[in-house]
């Protein structure tokens, strides 16, 4: 992932759906170090589903629009992960807090 370029065309398969996509990269950028992201559409300059890929020397992520809905990637350089967008905040309550303020022993006086 980290030699593509502009103009090249990638494939992926959503094993979820079977669909399988054959965008092509409108803009690859490098970030920070040797981190790239590439930007593309799914279909033709009208299409509303959008990608970005990040790939970094040990992380790859992206988030996908496709026709099904959103899915995030996340993965090293052997292995990655489809989520549906949709599933992962789906055990998260968000009227909650996240967070733990414990008390040190001074402020129990």
């Amino acid at each position: 992932m980290g030699d593509w370029k502009a103009g090249d065309r990638i494939s992926f398969t959503v094993p979820q759906t079977g669909a399988t996509y054959s965008p092509v990269i409108e803009e690859a950028y490098t970030l920070l170090g040797r981190n790239r992201s590439y930007v593309g559409r799914l279909f033709d300059d009208d299409s509303p589903h959008s990608f970005v890929f990040t790939v970094g020397e040990r992380s790859a992520f992206a988030n996908i629009g496709t026709p099904q809905g959103s899915i995030e990637l996340v993965g090293n350089s052997t292995l990655a992960w489809l989520i549906p967008t949709a599933n992962m905040d789906q055990h998260i309550d968000y009227s909650r807090p996240d967070y733990v303020i414990s008390r040190s022993q001074s402020d129990a006086r």
